[in-house]
């Protein structure tokens, strides 16, 4: 399977915001879901496996593919996304094919005792 880039956009504001950022290809095997689990992988530092296991514990890997499924340049269903927490990243998948990962903000305080926000990922060892 062929490995995704994944590119680094910071934002303006009052505080840089990591965002980043790829685009599916439908030609992609695997699906929507291929592209998103390894945009994942790359920005965690994560094996592509535990991540497809952990968003496929959020999502359904058909009914993403449906819901944004595109029929020449038009969205299946017009202008969509979908977002959803991973691990503390902010995920959001647009109808356009763009997937958008925005890292844990590490400079604000925790708003619960580790282990609150759901599923831990696995140590980078």
């Amino acid at each position: 399977m062929r490995r995704h880039a994944t590119d680094f956009q910071p934002t303006s504001g009052r505080r840089a915001e990591q965002v980043y950022c790829v685009t599916h290809d439908e030609a992609t095997p695997g699906g929507l879901m291929a592209t998103l689990a390894h945009a994942v992988a790359d920005v965690a530092g994560l094996d592509v496996t535990v991540v497809e296991l952990a968003v496929g514990d959020r999502v359904d890997p058909a009914a993403l593919d449906r819901l944004f499924r595109a029929s020449g340049s038009q969205p299946a269903h017009g202008s969509l996304s979908l977002g959803f927490d991973l691990w503390g990243y902010a995920v959001t998948v647009r109808s356009d094919g763009r997937i958008e990962i925005r890292p844990p903000d590490t400079t604000r305080p925790s708003r619960g005792p580790p282990g609150s926000g759901g599923p831990q990922p696995p140590s980078r060892t």
